[in-house]
């Protein structure tokens, strides 16, 4: 296995750990009240965020067309993902920790909190109509991240529906990022296949 496989092996590996944990993650923090389980929800969502940055990468190198738009969203997303996980980490050290919160409005790091959500949602939009508009098997997936992610950030302007919208979007978004490994690895086999003919 060449070490380019070997990347996208890897990235497969990490869009459906993504998928799983991101969704998941998602719906036991929407619908417990418990310190415990909101702990172990926001460590699976801290997780398929470090995960995400190796499958964006991986979704970038087997399904794009490498154009100025593909590179663009592939970065802005993989940026976006580094300071979101930065947050969800403050965040899930702040359940047993309420001061930990205190670090993300301070001055020489309140720009990651501002910043991080928006190029981490444009990044995901932008890949997701990369892959669309690339179409093969790829296009289910880019329409389940762009579903997702625009469901998900409209959680913060719904009010009480936010939680549905959190539920749903994560959903779909993880749908996208599983869909997407299973095709990444596909794409690998048949790589693989080929070369040994």
């Amino acid at each position: 296995m060449s070490k380019h496989l070997s990347l996208r092996w890897l990235g497969s590996v990490a869009a459906m750990v993504t998928g799983f944990l991101l969704a998941g993650g998602h719906l036991l923090e929407e619908t417990t009240n418990d310190e415990t389980w909101i702990m172990l929800a926001k460590n699976m969502i801290f997780i398929a965020h470090l995960a995400m940055a190796f499958a964006f990468i991986a979704i970038y190198d087997s399904h794009s067309n490498k154009n100025v738009w593909g590179v663009a969203g592939m970065l802005m997303a993989t940026a976006g993902t580094i300071f979101v996980t930065a947050i969800v980490f403050v965040e899930t050290a702040s359940i047993t920790m309420p001061d930990a919160t205190a670090l993300l409005g301070g001055s020489g790091v309140s720009w990651i909190t501002g910043t991080g959500p928006l190029l981490f949602v444009l990044g995901i939009v932008m890949v997701g109509a990369e892959l669309i508009v690339r179409g093969e098997k790829a296009r289910a997936g880019g329409v389940l991240l762009v579903m997702g992610t625009i469901l998900f950030a409209s959680a913060e302007f719904i009010g009480a529906f936010a939680p549905v919208s959190i539920l749903t979007g994560s959903a779909l978004t993880g749908a996208g990022f599983i869909w997407l490994g299973i095709h990444i690895n596909k794409t690998e086999e048949q790589q693989v296949s080929e070369s040994t003919i």
